[in-house]
């Protein structure tokens, strides 16, 4: 075998290792990925219920503000004189 040939087989096992190491860090990393992402799901999952009660809460506030309102303009002499100034 040449000199040439030696070195080039050097160089090829020498990144051939490299090409083994890179990919047994990529495993580990995709390993601990599919790990946490089950937890990662739960999270997402928790978050969307915990995002849906604050709307319907929201939503439910909103109502009874809505309510409240309607309410107050009905037994309010202050509103009521004040629709009866505005309908002339």
């Amino acid at each position: 075998m040449s000199d040439t040939s030696r070195q080039l087989t050097e160089i090829l096992d020498h990144q051939a290792g490299e090409i083994d190491s890179i990919g047994n860090r990529a495993e580990n990393v995709a390993g601990t990925v599919a790990s946490i992402l089950p937890d990662i799901r739960g999270a997402v999952m928790q978050l969307e219920e915990t995002g849906n009660s604050v709307l319907g809460t929201a939503e439910d506030l909103v109502n009874r503000s809505q309510w409240l309102v309607a309410r107050y303009r009905a037994i309010s002499p202050i509103s009521n004189a004040a629709r009866s100034k505005s309908a002339f």
